[in-house]
């Protein structure tokens, strides 16, 4: 099965710390096996929809194989090797992704300012054009709104924040926990999630059908 890997910083593993054999020369990565395989314990990898809940600093096309188990927000196979890096997720993809989730959570903001009344608050957020403005503005309107409207504002404020200091995984969180806030319950994290998995894979030129067979 061909699917997606998300590894911290030199193919390392965020969970394990274990360091992927990486393709080399034109040829795949070593194959890794499970010491254990199963749907928790085996190689880990996702289809496009999963990729927001994996976030990290580096993205491969990864294989599959043996028994595999299909989780919630990822695929499992009993072993599984590196096919080949994605570089323009960390050349540029990355960094963008996170100012597109500020500025998406930054105008739902401002609705959800509107829509309770507090318009003086949404003006001065809306009027904040880049991600390095919406801290001290939604700081501002958090002040000034009340209810969900500030809590929204306050989400907004965070997200930005982290952007900022280079955490695009972070920040993404912060907007799928804002739209559950926003559309109260848990389909409004999900289908943030799911605009986030879009991007991720417009951008990337990713397939965007579930992991296919080998």
């Amino acid at each position: 099965m061909i699917a997606y890997k998300f590894l911290s910083q030199g193919a390392v593993g965020p969970f394990t710390g274990f360091r992927w054999p990486v393709p080399a020369a034109g040829e795949p990565g070593a194959w890794v096996d499970a010491p254990r395989p199963g749907r928790d314990l085996g190689v880990h990898a996702c289809r496009t929809a999963d990729l927001p809940y994996w976030l990290d600093d580096e993205l491969w096309l990864a294989e599959l194989d043996g028994e595999l188990a299909v989780g919630e927000h990822q695929v499992v196979g009993a072993r599984g090797r590196l096919l080949a890096r994605i570089e323009d997720w960390e050349r540029e993809a990355r960094g963008a992704f996170g100012i597109d989730c500020a500025l998406r959570l930054r105008a739902r903001a401002v609705e959800a300012l509107r829509a309770a009344g507090d318009t003086r608050a949404a003006e001065a957020l809306a009027a904040a054009g880049d991600v390095a403005a919406i801290p001290e503005a939604a700081r501002a309107a958090e002040a000034a709104a009340r209810g969900d409207a500030a809590l929204v504002a306050a989400f907004a404020g965070d997200a930005a924040g982290l952007v900022l200091a280079g955490n695009a995984p972070s920040a993404a969180y912060v907007c799928a926990r804002a739209a559950a806030a926003i559309e109260g319950g848990p389909h409004g994290f999900a289908g943030e999630r799911a605009r986030q998995a879009a991007w991720i894979a417009a951008r990337l030129a990713l397939d965007r059908g579930d992991a296919t067979s080998a």
